[in-house]
This record gives structure tokens, sequence and C-alpha cells, in this order.
């Protein structure tokens, strides 16, 4: 699993799914199992694939400085699974074929905008709390990823107006309302 961009660090993959686990008995019921699993890049990243599998980067693992933090950040990631999910399962209530321009329809699922974002954030607050996790968390880890991308793009970029995700310090500042 090396060669696939894993991190190979046992205990540490055994807390990340135990984490999720514990996030996902409060989620919106799927047919599907979730996975949890930690990928080796040094950036902080974490993303979600149909299915319920969910990624975070050891860069991003080291941002966090709290179980609070990284639950409300896989609680986010969740909320994503389960929307796609939501969306497919509409899709296929609907009779529309799923075989009917699949880089379409793929580009349409994997698409998140920044009201999705904002939804995902609320969603992995409310899943956080329900687990017994704060859900400040997500706001103080979007601050620190807020400085992250600052330090990496400069203080003159007008954060947020070409990205189609919100700026981490508007994210940061309405998780924490």
């Amino acid at each position: 699993s090396a060669a696939m961009g894993f991190y190979g660090d046992p205990a540490l993959s055994a807390y990340v799914s135990q984490l999720g686990t514990k996030l996902v008995r409060y989620a919106p019921l799927t047919s599907f199992k979730y996975s949890f699993l930690i990928v080796d890049q040094p950036e902080p990243n974490a993303f979600a694939l149909p299915g319920g599998h969910i990624y975070v980067s050891r860069g991003l693992l080291a941002l966090t400085n709290s179980e609070d933090e990284l639950a409300n950040v896989i609680g986010h990631e969740i909320t994503h699974s389960a929307a796609r999910h939501a969306a497919a399962q509409q899709e296929i209530a609907s009779r529309t074929s799923p075989l009917a321009m699949p880089h379409l329809r793929m580009a349409k699922v994997a698409a998140y905008g920044r009201e999705q974002e904002r939804d995902a954030d609320q969603g992995g607050q409310f899943l956080a709390n329900a687990a017994g996790y704060n859900p400040m968390g997500m706001s103080t880890f979007l601050r620190k990823l807020g400085n992250v991308e600052r330090q990496k793009i400069g203080y003159s970029r007008l954060q947020g107006y070409f990205d189609t995700h919100p700026g981490s310090s508007e994210r940061a500042a309405t998780a924490a309302n």
C-alpha cells in the first residue's frame, strides 16, 4: 500500500478510522460502509470519494492540534460523501441513465461550490457535536488552514475571489457563529 501513497502507521490509521466510525453513527444512512485512510502527502488535505472513501493527508493531521479539530474535518468529508450518495440516489430515482455522459455526471458529482462547502462545514460541526466533540474545532482548524494558505500564496491576493471554495478565513468566521 506504500506504493499507492498511503501512510503506513497502523496506530495512527486505527485512530483516524475509530474517530471516523464514531462520527458515522450520527451521519445520514447510506448503503455503503465508510472507510478512512491517511494519504502520505505533506499538504493539508482531506477529500471524499464516492462510496464513503474518506482520505486525510498526514499534513492535515500535523496541522490539527486537537481531536475536536480532526473530528470536524472528518465530519465535513462524511457530509460531502452522504450528500453525493443522496444526489446519486435522486438521479437513479428520476430514471436518468447512469451511463449517459459519464464524464459530465462525474463532473457534476465532484463539483462543489461555496454553498456546498459551507453546508459541509455545518454538517461536520453537527456530526462532531453529536459524537461529543467541540464544534468550534471547525473554526480553529479553518483559521490555521487560512494561515497556511496565506503563507503559500502571499497576502497580496484577494482571497476567495477566484476560488470555488470560500476562503478559509471566511469559512472560519461562519463556523464560529
